[in-house]
């Protein structure tokens, strides 16, 4: 691992952050982009840990990164490029289209070889015209580059299908389709002392993803409540995280998951 992802991946954490084996590769993706100097992308159904990686790499990098959150309403390019130029504290004049992409190009170029660089969560909301201008910030300035989505990043068809395959066709892609995998809830449980063959078997059940990984998220919202019932010290056991079930989803979500499934039961 690369000096940059063993930091990122040592304490001190970012609150909810744990170094499991995928956010692991997250970081090590990272670390390989910013030597490089190059954009990519990871791709990883909802609750993977993109979100918290990216947040664990930016309480790290201080003032070096930008990092930023798309949404549905900020996706497009000139609002995207004028987001980027407030965050490096870029002087862009009015912050019409012609002002904000020279006050860009103007500083950018030494930013980046300064070691600045640029994350972006959520990258799907993105549309194609600010992915091309976000990558452009690349081919000029050489300003290193991660975004983070879902997979819908790869299902675009918003606008034309051949214009987004040509602007994927300029990143590096890490590709998780399945998510976060049982070593990661494994990292977890044992951070929150679980304890007993059940509670394992129970938690790898609950926490199924629709692609065949795992939830991380909402794992890690149960364990919290989980420790809460068991209280600071001790163990973490199976009729403690089926009380946190029913605390944050009601008794009648509890029933799926008192009978493991045929998978948990023979593991």
């Amino acid at each position: 691992m690369s000096t940059f992802a063993q930091d990122w991946a040592s304490p001190p954490f970012h609150n909810g952050y744990l170094p499991t084996p995928t956010a692991r590769g997250f970081c090590m993706f990272a670390a390989k982009l910013l030597a490089d100097r190059k954009p990519g992308v990871i791709v990883a159904p909802p609750g993977s840990g993109k979100t918290m990686t990216l947040k664990q790499i930016a309480s790290k990098e201080g003032g070096f990164v930008c990092s930023l959150k798309a949404t549905r309403t900020s996706g497009r390019a000139r609002t995207v490029l004028a987001r980027i130029a407030g965050e490096f504290k870029i002087y862009v004049g009015a912050g019409n289209g012609f002002d904000i992409e020279h006050g860009l190009w103007t500083d950018l170029p030494r930013l980046a070889e300064g070691g600045h660089w640029l994350m972006i969560d959520e990258a799907q909301h993105l549309d194609n015209d600010a992915l091309r201008a976000v990558l452009d910030l690349n081919d000029e300035a050489g300003l290193p580059i991660l975004l983070a989505g879902n997979a819908d990043l790869l299902k675009r068809t918003k606008s034309s299908e051949a214009a987004f395959e040509q602007v994927k066709s300029r990143l590096r892609e890490l590709p998780r389709p399945d998510g976060a995998t049982r070593l990661d809830v494994d990292v977890l449980a044992v951070d929150r002392g679980v304890d007993g063959r059940e509670a394992y078997r129970f938690l790898y059940q609950f926490g199924k993803g629709a692609r065949g990984g795992y939830d991380l998220r909402r794992i890690a919202d149960l364990l919290r409540e989980g420790r809460a019932v068991a209280g600071p010290s001790g163990p973490v056991r199976l009729k403690h995280l089926q009380k946190a079930v029913s605390l944050l989803y009601g008794d009648q979500a509890l029933i799926r998951f008192i009978k493991p499934g045929k998978e948990e039961a023979a593991a």
